[in-house]
């Protein structure tokens, strides 16, 4: 959001502001009213207020802010909470997909190449054939070429 802004590209930065808000609708039974609710609200009202001042300052003054919400910071992240622990690679035979997998975003090549290998679909298709080159897209897939 923050960079879109920065590019005055309001399309997408609106566009992050309804995924956002979608993202609030799905879990507003898990949050709570307290905490992480408002916390949430704040941000979304701080996000929208380039937007829409009026209807973000008197929503922020419900909230029970004295202040105006344009005096208020910034929202800044956390680049370590954004971070993709898992990443899921698509597993080619001979060019066509075969499977997905999911292996840890931190993973090498030989790694990757044998958890391919020893996924139950590409399994079976091994039992009689040679792998005779595999490739590895690092974050996409792995190719795995049969005799």
């Amino acid at each position: 959001m923050t960079t879109d802004l920065e590019k005055l590209d309001f399309n997408t930065a609106i566009a992050a502001l309804m995924s956002f808000t979608n993202e609030l609708y799905k879990n507003k039974t898990t949050l709570s009213r307290a905490g992480p609710w408002k916390e949430a609200m704040e941000t979304l009202l701080k996000l929208l207020a380039p937007f829409a001042p009026h209807f973000s300052e008197e929503l922020w003054q419900e909230l029970g802010h004295e202040g105006s919400i344009h005096s208020a910071k910034w929202p800044t992240w956390d680049e370590t909470l954004i971070v993709e622990k898992t990443i899921t690679l698509a597993v080619q035979v001979n060019g066509k997909l075969r499977a997905e997998i999911t292996v840890p975003a931190d993973i090498d090549e030989s790694q990757a190449i044998e958890t391919a290998k020893k996924d139950p679909k590409i399994d079976g298709m091994l039992a009689d054939k040679q792998v005779i080159k595999a490739f590895y897209v690092p974050g996409r897939l792995v190719n795995l070429v049969l005799e």
